[in-house]
């Protein structure tokens, strides 16, 4: 039995099918590209990207993104020509071993008695990937790493710089497998926003608002909320406040960010924009929602 059957509850939500691997392997190989082609232009050798949506963008591989955004525990190694090397967390090696060619077990420095003795040991086997890779003593560009991961590399020769400017060129074009997943996820999107319509009443809180909005995320198969606030800067908030305490409609639109496909399109589906929801509320709901 599926586990929509023989449930009685009905949902207004979509439920999405996630790509086919004939279009997650085109995804994945067209972002490749793009991203080996501004390596060139920067005159790039090798990227060392730790940050989870590098990652994804670089392998096509994700795994436990809200965890490793905050943690080491995966990272890749991009070279100029040819395949990405995936250094994964043990436990989903199996797992991204699906998505990107060559995929192997992370060697962390975390959370252990002496991370800066592990660090040297991830350090020695990154070094001898980069190596694999053909490059040797050139210019590696890195998104971020701990200090002892840092030091290890700077120990070892490793010239470094900075990746932002390269992973954000790449970016800057949108293939058609891309274009085509951001049409799959706006239903999703959608589908949030009338949730929270439907949810604003006075009284409700943002908790209450937010978990309406991550079921209908979760169910439709989408990964996590961004932010858990539904409202904007704290300057902001208090003067729409005030705005509403002279019943007058607010002026800032509020915000909150949820994760939809984001395996298969960066940037994700976004649901940015709430004024035009908020500002159809009944009156006063927006001041207790924000308020809550």
């Amino acid at each position: 039995m599926s586990p929509r059957e023989g449930n009685s509850k009905t949902y207004d939500s979509p439920i999405l099918d996630p790509p086919d691997a004939e279009r997650l392997e085109l995804l994945r190989t067209e972002r490749l590209a793009r991203l080996q082609g501004s390596m060139r232009a920067h005159d790039v050798a090798a990227c060392l990207l730790f940050n989870e949506p590098n990652i994804r963008y670089a392998t096509g591989a994700s795994a436990m993104p809200v965890y490793a955004m905050s943690t080491f525990v995966r990272c890749a190694v991009v070279p100029q020509e040819g395949q990405p090397i995936l250094f994964e967390h043990a436990n989903s090696v199996h797992r991204s071993r699906r998505r990107a060619p060559d995929v192997r077990p992370m060697h962390a420095w975390e959370f252990f008695d002496d991370p800066v003795a592990e660090a040297a040991a991830w350090a020695d086997v990154t070094v001898a990937a980069l190596g694999e890779l053909g490059v040797t003593g050139d210019l590696v560009a890195m998104d971020r790493a701990g200090t002892a991961a840092y030091l290890a590399l700077e120990s070892r020769g490793v010239r470094l710089r900075d990746s932002g400017p390269v992973t954000q060129q790449a970016r800057q074009v949108k293939g058609p497998v891309e274009r085509s997943l951001f049409d799959q996820n706006a239903p999703l999107i959608e589908a949030e926003l009338r949730t929270v319509e439907a949810a604003l009443a006075p009284g409700v809180s943002e908790r209450e608002l937010l978990g309406e909005m991550a079921r209908i995320l979760l169910r439709g198969g989408g990964e996590y909320l961004a932010t858990r606030a539904a409202s904007s800067a704290s300057l902001e908030r208090s003067r729409s406040v005030n705005r509403a305490q002279h019943n007058e409609p607010p002026i800032a639109p509020r915000r909150a960010g949820s994760r939809a496909w984001r395996p298969w399109s960066v940037p994700v589906s976004r649901a940015a924009s709430w004024r035009r929801w908020l500002l159809r509320s009944p009156s006063g709901s927006w001041h207790n929602a924000t308020n809550a």
